[in-house]
């Protein structure tokens, strides 16, 4: 049986940590900017990313890629990862939301990726697990040329959220560190 409760009921609920509503899409965004704000990012880089997408959560990293026995030119047995079936329709809803948010040309700057991750559930969960699966399917969708043009890179573990969701963040990379690798020292007197 249903029950219907009234938003007097719902909100008193949530403020005593009884129950998690449903976060609609266009309020995702919004969670995700205070959430950040409250970890200590700073507000200017909250104003002015070159990229914000809402997206789907990645698959683990373990369900990304799976090992396939092949032989080798000698006979030996040897493991090839391709990618999987959940790592082919990842893919493809990244790119889909890509177009959908206009996305036509990828960058080609040196960047920093601030990514929030809503999980679905409270449980143990591997946010770097998921990251690169994330980074790839970016690259793929067009967003940027390599996931090697990320020089710095924020992961936060976000609100609980129904389906689970990620956003990204993408900024141009304007740090005072130096670039990595850092150049030789010139020799003195050469």
């Amino acid at each position: 049986m249903v029950r219907w409760l009234g938003i007097e009921t719902v909100r008193r609920l949530e403020a005593q940590g009884r129950i998690k509503t449903h976060v609609l899409p266009q309020a995702r965004l919004a969670y995700a900017d205070a959430e950040l704000t409250k970890l200590g990012v700073p507000a200017v880089l909250l104003a002015t990313p070159l990229v914000r997408l809402d997206l789907p959560m990645p698959p683990s990293a373990n369900k990304y890629w799976v090992p396939v026995p092949t032989f080798s030119g000698s006979g030996k047995i040897i493991a090839r990862h391709i990618l999987s079936r959940d790592g082919k329709s990842y893919r493809r809803e990244v790119w889909l939301a890509v177009r959908q948010a206009g996305i036509r040309s990828a960058l080609v700057c040196r960047l920093r990726m601030v990514t929030v991750l809503h999980f679905r559930t409270r449980g143990i969960a591997d946010i770097k697990n998921r990251c690169k699966c994330l980074d790839d399917a970016l690259a793929y969708a067009g967003v940027y040329v390599d996931d090697s043009q990320i020089d710095h890179g924020e992961q936060i573990r976000g609100q609980i959220v129904r389906g689970g969701r990620v956003v990204v963040y993408l900024y141009e990379n304007d740090s005072p560190y130096p670039a990595y690798p850092p150049t030789a020292p010139q020799a003195a007197g050469v």
